[in-house]
């Protein structure tokens, strides 16, 4: 996720990015940012499609926060734009713009957070991570979205992606423990977890996945397995309509 911050107030700025800081790690979502100092200058370095979210403050030398975001919206019709300012008075402004969000200032952290979850489950549900360690040393973040399954082999945490295979030195129950609260991914076997979006069809008794690996479904409750996946492979489908 990319995010960009128009704040000429460098205090404001950084108490900011302490905010996102916590609350990407909180939710294991990797993320980087840009800081600009004055519409002019981000409006200079802005094309379409180069954010996934942006704050302005409405107040700033020069042109405006809102005058920023008329001439976003010109090029952007989609690109999130968060409003934080020291006053409410151009609330209603901001639907003129599309605004997905408006706080006032200071940032209190609860309802930032509340906002952040509002605005970004979508950004979010894309940058996931996965920590793991390799050979006791290496650390890795995994981007959930690029994992296929995860098992365990000779007490051994294997994590599948598409074209390799990673044995890592977490215990599989940690790994089960993060993964189990994204709905992407579907308990289908003991100690197994596959990742929905990954897979290609479901033949009789296992998982065909996108790169052709096979993952077995559990005989007992296999029923409400095939069931779990064709509820979210609906639910998916709908979003898609809808997006």
């Amino acid at each position: 996720m990319h995010i960009a911050i128009v704040e000429d107030n460098e205090k404001e700025q950084h108490e900011l990015l302490q905010m996102l800081n916590a609350y990407f790690l909180k939710m294991n979502t990797l993320y980087t940012y840009d800081t600009y100092a004055a519409g002019e200058e981000f409006l200079k370095a802005f094309h379409p499609g180069s954010y996934d979210l942006v704050f302005l403050d409405i107040y700033m030398d020069g042109i405006s926060g809102m005058d920023t975001a008329r001439a976003v919206r010109r090029t952007d019709s989609s690109c999130p734009l968060f409003f934080i300012s020291a006053s409410r008075m151009h609330a209603v402004e901001s639907y003129e713009v599309q605004a997905v969000y408006y706080l006032t200032k200071p940032l209190e952290e609860t309802a930032f957070l509340q906002a952040m979850d509002r605005v970004c489950s979508r950004l979010t549900k894309a940058n996931r991570y996965l920590t793991v360690s390799v050979k006791g040393h290496l650390h890795m973040k995994l981007l959930l979205k690029d994992i296929l399954f995860v098992d365990c082999l000779a007490r051994k945490t294997h994590i599948h992606l598409e074209n390799t295979q990673l044995v890592i030195d977490n215990s599989i129950a940690s790994v089960l423990e993060i993964l189990s609260e994204d709905e992407r991914f579907l308990s289908c076997n003991r100690n197994v977890l596959v990742n929905m979006d990954w897979v290609e069809c479901i033949p009789q008794e296992e998982f065909i996945m996108k790169n052709q690996e096979h993952v077995p479904i559990r005989q007992r409750g296999r029923g409400a397995v095939k069931k779990a996946f064709l509820e979210y492979t609906l639910k998916e489908l709908r979003k898609g309509e809808f997006s």
